[in-house]
């Protein structure tokens, strides 16, 4: 008679077979619990990806790398790219050390993942705080306190401080001469090839996502169709 090598309640085993038979179960358990462990480690691996490219993607913001580029949107670009570069090169360490399963494709989807999703939060977060009226307009009411704003307050304001004060005008020449959209001829902007391509790709996102079309001409301010488009 053989003692229980399970810890379920069972006495005894009685024999050779039963024993075996009782290894090939617990062999069994083993292997069903193992197709559940691996999935469960790749989306913690490729959650916590996310979560550590995004802390990697803000560290470098407080950092001097791309400072020379004044676009935030583009220095934005870039740092999201250097983050991807050191979760990658911090993923292949941690395959070659300590989890050797961890495999070329699984580490470029993670990193794929990361890069996406700081893109993401660069076009909705930050630069829509470093451009959005709204934002500004929210800033300047909460700075009028109980007394607030009228609708004609807010709109000199906008002038004064936002178009003015603060040179959006010149700030968007400077940008779009430096994107390559505008040239200048005799100090007046006109449209490169590369903005009239661009305008059309906002024309077609326009008309496709609904967006106002006033922005891209589709419309004339007072809404009504702009035939020449």
């Amino acid at each position: 008679m053989l003692p229980c090598v399970t810890d379920r309640p069972c006495a005894e085993v009685e024999g050779p077979d039963e024993l075996m038979s009782a290894i090939q179960g617990m062999k069994e358990e083993a292997a069903a619990a193992s197709q559940w462990k691996k999935p469960l480690l790749t989306l913690a691996y490729l959650g916590g990806s996310v979560m550590l490219g995004l802390a990697i993607y803000c560290a470098l913001f407080l950092t001097p790398l791309f400072a020379g580029q004044t676009i935030l949107f583009y220095r934005g670009i870039a740092l999201a790219v250097a983050a991807a570069a050191i979760l990658a090169g911090a993923s292949a360490m941690l395959a070659y050390r300590w989890w050797r399963s961890l495999d070329w494709t699984l580490i470029l989807a993670a990193t794929s993942m990361s890069l996406a999703f700081n893109l993401c939060f660069l076009t909705i977060i930050p630069v829509t705080l470093d451009r959005s009226i709204s934002v500004f307009l929210l800033a300047r009411m909460e700075a009028a306190g109980p007394r607030g704003l009228s609708q004609a307050e807010a709109r000199q304001l906008f002038i004064d401080d936002y178009v003015v004060g603060m040179d959006q005008i010149g700030r968007r020449y400077d940008e779009q001469l430096k994107s390559g959209n505008i040239e200048l001829r005799d100090g007046r902007a006109v449209v490169s090839p590369q903005g009239a391509r661009f305008l059309g790709f906002a024309r077609a996102v326009s008309r496709t996502m609904h967006t106002d079309p006033r922005f891209v001409n589709l419309a004339k301010p007072d809404g009504s169709p702009n035939d020449a488009k």
